[in-house]
């Protein structure tokens, strides 16, 4: 972090000699302006090797000067590094976070995405409790990631399913029983914090019940963010859009209707927007 510079560059090296250093990994970062002067914070990330020296470059843009602190500090490898130990996830809608800084690539491992060999990948398990379309979402990743989803019990025999670069959802056809791998690598090389939601997509609808006040009333479970319009129809024919809803983070929510009275019969539906 640093007071006083509009630019901080950040960069990390082996070697032993100013004029022949080894680049390891750089970064960039341009600081906000507050209260009459800039504030810059910079973060990079890379492998560490044992008993290796690395020379820790701090510079400014344009000239700048100003005060800097610097940290630096160790983070152990992920728990989910290999796919034996890939974390399992368990329900309808389930949340996944961790990192894959300091993970590697294992022998035999597929390309993720096809993208060029994996680098940095971590896992996840996750088994739908039953078939429908499931949607993984990794919005909240702080990287480039590329995202694969595999059938298989071996990293050697995995048979892709789904995958996406540069993309934080995904969507593929899921089915009970079957244990999916998920696997996040970085995008050539890239390194962070991995956050994502994974779920079936498509609704479970409970029986419509009639309330109080000639209201029908109906729960569903979707997928949290996702967004599902309630339409109705009297001949399965025409169907009119009811109401636009988006989940809550439990899945699972509360719709009614007020139908008229002179209805002979009414059906309704949810769909996936």
């Amino acid at each position: 972090s640093s007071q006083g510079i509009s630019s901080l560059l950040l960069a990390v090296y082996t070697g032993g000699a100013v004029n022949a250093l080894t680049p390891v990994a750089s970064v960039v970062s341009y600081g906000n302006y507050s209260n009459g002067t800039y504030y810059a914070e910079a973060e990079v990330l890379f492998s560490g090797v044992t008993n290796t020296a690395y020379a820790l470059a701090v510079d400014t843009g344009s000239g700048g000067a100003g005060w800097i602190q610097l940290a630096l500090s160790y983070v152990p490898p992920p728990p989910n590094d290999l796919f034996a130990n890939r974390i399992l996830l368990q329900g309808t809608s389930v949340a996944g976070s961790g990192y894959n800084i300091g993970a590697t690539a294992e022998s035999g491992e597929p390309d993720h995405a096809g993208f060029g060999g994996p680098s940095n990948s971590v896992w996840w398990a996750w088994s739908p409790p039953h078939s429908g379309t499931a949607r993984l979402n990794a919005q909240g990743t702080t990287f480039s990631p590329a995202i694969a989803v595999y059938s298989g019990s071996s990293v050697t025999s995995l048979s892709p399913v789904a995958s996406g670069f540069f993309s934080t959802q995904i969507d593929f056809a899921a089915v009970s029983g079957v244990s999916y791998a998920i696997a996040f690598d970085g995008y050539f090389g890239g390194m962070g914090n991995i956050q994502f939601t994974l779920g079936m997509l498509t609704p479970v609808i409970n029986l419509p019940v009639f309330v109080p006040g000639g209201a029908v009333q109906m729960t569903f479970t979707g997928l949290p963010g996702a967004t599902y319009v309630l339409e109705t129809s009297t001949d399965l024919t025409a169907w009119l859009p009811v109401s636009t809803n988006t989940p809550p983070p439990s899945g699972t929510m509360t719709l009614t209707n007020y139908p008229p009275t002179n209805d002979r019969a009414r059906f309704y539906r949810i769909m996936v927007q």
